[in-house]
């Protein structure tokens, strides 16, 4: 209400896949209100948005996530397409490997083996996680931010030879 979204380029009529492939901000705005807030705020919640990751460091920044009962309706448009919302490098890494596993979120791990002087390498193992995405919809993700990295989408800078890519 009272606002105007826009996107850069005219797009017609897009699917979901279409959206993410163009960046899409009214397309991305009209999921976020399907959704609704308060579903939308938990799915970002549960990606870990808003919280620490766990990692241990010290000091480190929970981003910024709102509560969805003080969202005014241009905050879920943008934050729907990225800029109502405040995420660190880490978050956004675990939020991407919970894609690649599958819809299972983990702590980052930033050290792989530990030892004592002298001693024998340790492992330090992943934890275990928490499912945050059902399997197939993980798989459906993947595949459609693939698209965004091929000659019609925006990320087609991004793309390698012989490297499955997503943006």
């Amino acid at each position: 209400p009272g606002k105007t979204l826009r996107d850069t380029h005219p797009y017609g009529v897009l699917d979901v896949a279409g959206i993410l492939r163009v960046s899409s901000n009214i397309g991305a705005a009209k999921i976020g209100y399907q959704l609704g807030a308060e579903n939308h705020y938990e799915m970002l919640s549960a990606l870990g948005f808003g919280s620490g990751t766990g990692t241990g460091f010290p000091d480190e920044s929970a981003g910024l996530l709102r509560n969805w009962k003080r969202w005014r309706p241009v905050d879920h448009a943008t934050v729907s397409f990225g800029q109502g919302v405040s995420v660190t490098p880490m978050q956004l890494a675990a939020a991407t490997a919970a894609l690649a596993n599958g819809g299972i979120l983990r702590p980052p791990r930033l050290v792989a083996a530990r030892r004592e002087p002298g001693g024998v390498w340790q492992p330090t193992p992943p934890s275990e996680g928490r499912r945050v995405l059902r399997e197939e919809v993980a798989a459906q993700l993947r595949a459609m931010l693939e698209g965004v990295v091929h000659s019609e989408g925006t990320g087609v800078r991004a793309s390698l030879e012989g490297v499955r890519v997503g943006g």
